[in-house]
């Protein structure tokens, strides 16, 4: 895919890992990884044991070098894998809200470009 205006003999390197959504007032941000195909979910804190826990029983695991939370995506389960990735990331920003005390419509959330 090429910019308007870019020369068409270079090509479009799309950034890795992604960056699709985030609340600044959850303070989480969730990315697409490609090498190996992961979803990310990054926080700007530590979360609690109950965003922790809900992390582990989706599937996620603590990536201890990357500072954040990866979950396999498998090429025959993509679609599902998708939707649990986009269902968990929903379900850990209304739980931060919550816990600090904002309405979820008061986030600040950033568009998420699926």
């Amino acid at each position: 895919m090429r910019e308007p205006g870019e020369d068409p003999g270079e090509h479009f390197v799309e950034p890795n890992p992604r960056s699709w959504a985030g609340n600044n007032a959850a303070g989480v941000e969730y990315l697409t990884r490609k090498e190996p195909y992961q979803f990310l979910i990054r926080f700007k804190e530590k979360p609690s044991q109950d965003v922790i826990d809900l992390m582990k029983d989706n599937g996620f695991r603590w990536d201890r070098d990357a500072q954040l939370w990866a979950r396999p995506i498998a090429y025959s389960t993509a679609a599902q894998d998708r939707e649990i990735g986009r269902r968990t990331y929903g379900k850990v920003v209304d739980r931060l809200l919550e816990q600090k005390g904002i309405d979820a419509g008061q986030g600040c959330d950033e568009s998420i470009h699926f």
